[in-house]
């Protein structure tokens, strides 16, 4: 039971860091544009070396033949990409959000299976073991943010209320919670799938990392956003690396 109120713990972190994320950026103000850079620097390291440090390496661990997780790598990074294009939904990390006008409603849809997922995720990777459970909730926890914030924008922009968007950007991240729950109670009959659950994991954090959010980064061409974004890009994997070593 203790570990059930864990998982619902950190999966409920990171929702309520999106909302409190959704918040300040609905300010509108150059400071909230600030700190969304900041955010989105530092997904991309935590996610970075979450994936490769953390999740792949236990991924290898726990598997009885170590290239078994090579497909659900790649399926992972696969799936996300096929999830961005179609859906057209999770990780628009600007604020040029005029460029995209998919339904809102289509995106809150696919933020929830999103959610959904990470949930899985992270009571996979916590009932596998604690540090790399926490460490894959620090990871989900630096994209959420970002990306709800993101979602929100556009949301916002393709006319739902401001209220409105909050409120089902709120009720799209408990989808991570019902993931996490459902984990729990079946983890008996997918812990033998848990390697290929981890690789995928991993699989999904490098997309995002490397095809999503870094290149956004390069987009930013002032010396002074240059040094910001390496500042917290390297904090995210000091971080990473900090727990992992820690706990």
């Amino acid at each position: 039971m203790g570990s059930l109120i864990s998982i619902i713990l950190l999966t409920l972190g990171s929702g309520f860091l999106s909302l409190i994320g959704s918040l300040i950026i609905s300010t509108g103000n150059k400071w909230s544009e600030s700190l969304m850079l900041k955010l989105v620097s530092f997904a991309a390291g935590v996610l970075l070396s979450t994936s490769i440090l953390d999740i792949l390496p236990e991924a290898i661990e726990v598997s009885i033949k170590p290239d078994d997780i090579v497909m659900p790598l790649f399926i992972g990074i696969l799936f996300m990409f096929f999830m961005e294009r179609f859906i057209l939904v999770f990780h628009h990390h600007h604020f040029d959000v005029h460029e995209l006008k998919p339904s809102a409603y289509l995106i809150l849809v696919g933020d929830s299976i999103h959610n959904f997922l990470d949930g899985i995720a992270i009571a996979a990777a916590f009932l596998t073991s604690i540090p790399v459970g926490f460490v894959t909730s620090i990871a989900v926890a630096s994209h959420e943010v970002p990306q709800e914030i993101s979602d929100y924008t556009i949301c916002v922009t393709n006319g739902l209320k401001p209220k409105t968007a909050l409120l089902l950007n709120s009720i799209s991240s408990l989808f991570s919670v019902l993931g996490g729950v459902l984990a729990f109670f079946f983890f008996s009959y997918i812990s033998i799938f848990t390697n290929l659950i981890l690789a995928f994991t991993a699989g999904s954090f490098l997309y995002i990392a490397c095809a999503d959010i870094i290149p956004e980064l390069h987009k930013s061409s002032t010396k002074k956003n240059i040094l910001v974004q390496t500042t917290t890009f390297l904090f995210g994997v000091a971080l990473t690396v900090f727990v992992k070593n820690l706990i």
